[in-house]
């Protein structure tokens, strides 16, 4: 296999919160995570409200940096480019948020919003760069007539084409769509997702797509990283992991989806209680306490990535042979830690 386009490499990112020396708290965002993207590749982030995925973002386009850890870009440590040197990496990554009606400046119109990426990073000139923008319209589905509008002038849906088209129109080898749909229409939604799709195939783009919803994870990605309290705790490819999850909370998390067909509904791994505190990090396993297989030692024993083969791995104690003979009858066989399958 090629060289991953994207690495994140044990990274970490603490906060600092403000007040008086004495009073002042740390917020652990992330810890220890590791994360590959392949060129072409969709790599989808799930995980409840505060798990981490927004910070991950963050820290791979540059707009934050890690306490720990490396990110490698394009076989380039961007942790430690200074200022000028990243501004060139960053035409090579873009970002699509969730926010549309904050995402533009409300007097630029459409035209002026795509030129400004050309013109920050000095690509093209006059009509040249009308013609890139006319050719990010059509990528996204939208004519000419949208270049002298107002983002107030375009739905949600709209907003977010031009939010796309803006991204891709540098060319950029990588975008990171932070919940991009999640504040549309579903109907929309499934627009925007297909045209994810058919502008992923036109231009060869890799994603880092983030989203709570697990459908529309299942839909975009290639492999899927399950994030809980900053921590990866399981990955792997889609269909592996949405077929046969090895962790108790990403079941728990695919129990939950709502069911038409009473057959399909399951709740024999619930999750329980509220997820902890950020400020006061749970000893051993981060979802021991809200974890319905949990034994003794799992609040004390922080378990690894157990690898489970094919590129699928999940951190839970159940995973390690010394406790293969009262697994739940959902967990696989078993694997020492560093065993490769």
């Amino acid at each position: 296999m090629a060289d991953p386009l994207l690495q994140v490499q044990g990274v970490s990112k603490t906060f600092e919160l403000g007040g008086a020396l004495w009073a002042r708290r740390w917020l652990q965002a992330l810890d220890h995570v590791d994360l590959e993207i392949q060129r072409g590749q969709t790599l989808g982030i799930v995980g409840e409200t505060g798990s981490g995925k927004s910070t991950v973002c963050r820290i791979v386009l540059g707009l934050v940096r890690p306490s720990a850890g490396r990110v490698i870009f394009d076989d380039q440590d961007i942790t430690v480019l200074p200022a000028a040197q990243m501004r060139r990496v960053r035409r090579q990554m873009q970002a699509v948020f969730q926010d549309t009606s904050s995402a533009f400046n409300p007097r630029q119109t459409v035209r002026e919003a795509l030129l400004a990426p050309l013109e920050v990073h000095h690509v093209g000139s006059g009509e040249h760069r009308l013609d890139l923008v006319q050719e990010a319209l059509q990528h996204v589905g939208l004519d000419v007539s949208f270049l002298d509008r107002h983002p107030h002038m375009l739905s949600g849906g709209q907003r977010q084409r031009v939010a796309i088209a803006r991204a891709i129109i540098l060319r950029p080898s990588l975008v990171v769509a932070d919940e991009p749909t999640s504040a549309l229409d579903v109907s929309v939604q499934a627009r925007i997702l297909n045209l994810f799709k058919e502008i992923q195939r036109e231009l060869r783009l890799a994603y880092l797509f983030v989203s709570h919803n697990l459908g529309v994870i299942r839909y975009v990605s290639d492999v899927v990283a399950v994030m809980y309290l900053g921590r990866v705790v399981e990955a792997g490819p889609v269909e592996r992991v949405f077929s046969a999850p090895q962790h108790p909370y990403t079941r728990a998390l695919l129990e939950a989806i709502p069911h038409a067909d009473p057959a399909k509904r399951q709740r024999d791994v619930p999750i329980l209680g509220e997820i902890p505190s950020a400020y006061r990090m749970p000893s051993g396993c981060r979802f021991h306490s809200r974890c319905p297989v949990a034994m003794e030692i799992c609040a004390r024993e922080d378990p690894p990535l157990y690898p489970l083969g094919g590129g699928h791995h999940a951190a839970c104690l159940w995973h390690d042979s010394r406790f293969s003979s009262g697994a739940p009858s959902w967990i696989t066989v078993p694997h020492a830690p560093g065993v490769t399958t």
